[in-house]
């Protein structure tokens, strides 16, 4: 009689716990990252009649949860390459529109320099007519000096979401850790109790680090390591390594990302942040807005120093010799802050038809002794290509520039970043007025007044426009200019299509995870009704139960 007793509370028991999973999992619903739960039973040991065996009834071994490891990185993998690609492509927004503004743009400047000095050739000796040379030539500064601090701008919002970045970063690490810690001591104190919810609570906030980088999980003792980017730990069961976002070695202006291995020394690690949102500003800002900061300088210092140059060939209507019509920014040599030497570097530009939009890494190898004999290197940031390698500093000119000590001494190992173009649009102006232009050919007697209506220089300043005096004798300033248009652009539409896929990608992979793990109102309502019917069930062969013991007590009687 026992037995039947305990048969039907084991069922009563296995029924209530399918019961109140049910309505747990109905009730999570909404519940973002939580997976579907299930009762695990097992029959219970037999018992031994004679020759045959009579069941025990059931016992609840567990209450698992449905969850896909093959899934869950599918879904991560999609979350980041989303984040990634709708990064850039938001970023590429503000650039595009600044190019492409027909009305405002770069290239409306440009023409309407050259349409005025166009005039002026026609009538060179007219005061109103120079008077709208100077206005398009303030005009032109105006527009690149204003392109260049847009560009500076989109690098200062790029240095608040790597913060931003790196704070989510951080907070989603010591989440993970903590929760490494709430399931070990759960599942070693209490008996391995349930730990379902905690084991959810993880898997979302590694579902919500996917968009920040790229990451791969490793499970060890029932701990998430977590390493990002390209293999940089982040979090070691308990352990967590702190990311910090600091300000580039090389330029100040920008910020990267740092972190400090356990007893070591802080390791920028920019380079290898790779995926989500944060290696999408990296991304971004190495092959799309330093080139296109770089180009606009490039363009902007070809046009004024041509210009300059040829103006200064000429004679004004005094017959005094021509001078700069353009003020030009110095191009920047920054120094690591991790050099040792107090030494600076200086650039001169001697060829702009040489230049390229790339910076240079320029290092002190090793020293000769003697300053003459002192060993550099200078690498094209671009490709990588080292151009040069040896004593002389006033030797490199092979891209249209030549470095210098100005001050201090440099110190083997010292390095440089060298922007010889970016300078270039913040910080041109004009300071010509209209009696500096020098219309007239340079003549053989300097200082003598040209004669009347002589444009020989200014039909000089005007080819310009149409001469390959850039990249090598390869293109024009508008070559230059459309070719930078032009990519952005086709970058800009590639970006959008492929964010479109990706972000297809991810829905289907989320649509896939939840199919899996997700709640299904009306299978949870099936599986409601059939536990209660179980339960009711148990309840009648309980009942039973107890009647069959009555009956034996009152024959006993």
């Amino acid at each position: 009689m026992a037995d039947i007793l305990s048969i039907a509370q084991s069922g009563l028991h296995a029924a209530q716990a399918g019961i109140n999973t049910t309505g747990q999992n109905i009730a999570n619903v909404s519940t973002p990252g939580y997976s579907r739960q299930v009762v695990e039973q097992q029959p219970s040991p037999s018992v031994q009649y004679g020759l045959t065996s009579v069941g025990q009834g059931t016992n609840v071994t567990g209450i698992n949860r449905i969850y896909s490891e093959f899934l869950a990185v599918q879904a991560n993998t999609a979350r980041t390459t989303s984040s990634n690609l709708a990064t850039q492509s938001a970023e590429m927004q503000p650039i595009n529109n600044l190019l492409t503004d027909s009305s405002s743009g770069l290239s409306t400047a440009i023409l309407d320099f050259f349409n005025k000095l166009q005039d002026l050739s026609s009538k060179p000796s007219d005061t109103s007519t120079r008077q709208t040379v100077i206005s398009a030539s303030q005009n032109l500064v105006a527009r690149f000096n204003d392109a260049q601090k847009q560009l500076t701008n989109v690098n200062s919002s790029l240095n608040i979401q790597i913060k931003d970045s790196v704070t989510k970063i951080n907070e989603a690490a010591s989440q993970i850790a903590s929760l490494n810690q709430q399931i070990a001591v759960s599942q070693t104190s209490r008996g391995g109790s349930n730990v379902n919810g905690l084991l959810d609570q993880r898997d979302q906030v590694v579902a919500n680090l996917s968009k920040q980088i790229k990451l791969t999980v490793n499970e060890q003792d029932g701990n998430y390591n977590v390493m990002i980017g390209n293999g940089v730990p982040l979090v070691l069961a308990f352990n967590t390594y702190t990311m910090e976002s600091v300000a580039s070695t090389d330029d100040p202006t920008r910020l990267n990302v740092s972190y400090t291995p356990t007893g070591g020394t802080e390791v920028d690690v920019s380079d290898v942040l790779l995926g989500g949102s944060l290696g999408g500003i990296f991304d971004f800002r190495k092959n799309i807005l330093n080139p296109t900061q770089n180009t606009i300088g490039q363009i902007i210092l070809a046009i004024t120093t041509d210009i300059n140059t040829v103006n200064k060939d000429g004679l004004k209507a005094t017959g005094a010799q021509g001078t700069d019509i353009f003020t030009q920014p110095a191009s920047l040599a920054t120094p690591y802050k991790t050099n040792s030497g107090s030494g600076g570097i200086s650039i001169e530009i001697d060829d702009t038809n040489l230049l390229t939009n790339s910076n240079y890494i320029l290092e002190k190898t090793s020293a000769g002794g003697t300053p003459a004999a002192d060993l550099y290197s200078l690498t094209r940031v671009s490709d990588g290509v080292e151009i040069y390698s040896d004593s002389l500093l006033s030797a490199i000119d092979d891209d249209g520039f030549k470095v210098s000590i100005y001050t201090g001494t440099v110190s083997t190992g010292d390095q440089f970043l060298l922007r010889p173009t970016y300078s270039g649009a913040s910080s041109y102006s004009v300071t010509a007025t209209i009696n500096d232009i020098a219309t007239a050919g340079a003549g053989d007697a300097p200082g003598t007044a040209p004669a009347p209506g002589d444009n020989t220089n200014v039909l000089a300043m005007l080819a310009k426009q149409t001469d390959l005096v850039m990249n090598d004798g390869l293109s024009t300033y508008q070559d230059s200019l459309g070719g930078l248009i032009s990519t952005v652009g086709n970058k800009s539409a590639e970006l959008k299509a492929t964010s479109a896929y990706a972000d297809q990608w991810q829905q289907s992979s989320s649509i896939a995870m939840e199919n899996y793990s997700g709640i299904n109102l009306e299978e949870e309502a099936a599986n409601l009704l059939r536990y209660q019917q179980a339960y009711q069930a148990s309840g009648t062969v309980l009942q039973m139960a107890r009647q069959m013991f009555d009956s034996i007590l009152g024959i006993m009687r």
